[in-house]
């Protein structure tokens, strides 16, 4: 009884203090096809974003968690990412994004997910105002005299018609699939980061 009432106590306390249960770390192990180690690297990142509770990715972290430029990078993945009832961003939907990065995963979901970081109304394209704000996050040295001939000039590109008809999400895929070295460029070696990470530490 007591040992019951005593594990029991101690999941609580560990679930009030946004912890992961072994229970809830071998179901995403499973559904995931993650290690427990890639899991916990992960999980250790979203709590550094989760500065109003420890549990959850608040709007209210947004400007608390970073610097302002990664700042805007963390607004424009809380708006992509599902949400619970309060509006928060669980460390499950985190994880399953973060899963789209991974190594041998399909070129077509991390597209995917980048379109949906810049289509800010959510309307399934990229008007002008979008791919200005796409530009200053990825390019920020543009000076703010020719961001707007870079819009067109890139809208131009992607759409292949003049002026600034609004970039579809197929006319993105399509464009940005012949990058030169896109597919590296949007692939995370979590497990790569974990065994740096467990050297860095071996140091200390």
């Amino acid at each position: 009884m007591g040992g019951g009432a005593s594990k029991k106590a101690a999941a609580a306390a560990a679930l009030e203090a946004g912890e992961l249960l072994p229970e809830q770390l071998e179901k995403m192990m499973k559904e995931h096809k993650m290690s427990s180690d890639e899991i916990r690297f992960l999980h250790k990142r979203f709590k550094s974003v989760c500065v109003t509770n420890g549990k959850a990715f608040t709007r209210d972290d947004i400007p608390k968690a970073a610097s302002l430029t990664t700042s805007t990078y963390l607004g424009r993945i809380f708006d992509a990412l599902p949400k619970n009832q309060a509006g928060d961003v669980e460390f499950e939907s985190f994880l399953a994004a973060a899963k789209v990065f991974r190594p041998g995963q399909s070129i077509e979901d991390k597209l995917e997910f980048v379109f949906s970081l810049f289509d800010y109304n959510f309307d399934n394209s990229l008007d002008s105002y979008e791919v200005q704000k796409m530009l200053q996050l990825i390019r920020p040295s543009i000076p703010e005299s020719k961001q707007r001939s870079m819009v067109l000039q890139t809208m131009s590109e992607i759409t292949g018609s003049a002026g600034n008809e609004p970039i579809t999400r197929e006319n993105f895929k399509e464009y940005a699939r012949k990058l030169p070295g896109i597919e590296e460029l949007l692939t995370i070696d979590i497990n790569f980061a974990v065994q740096q990470e467990k050297l860095k530490n071996d140091e200390l």
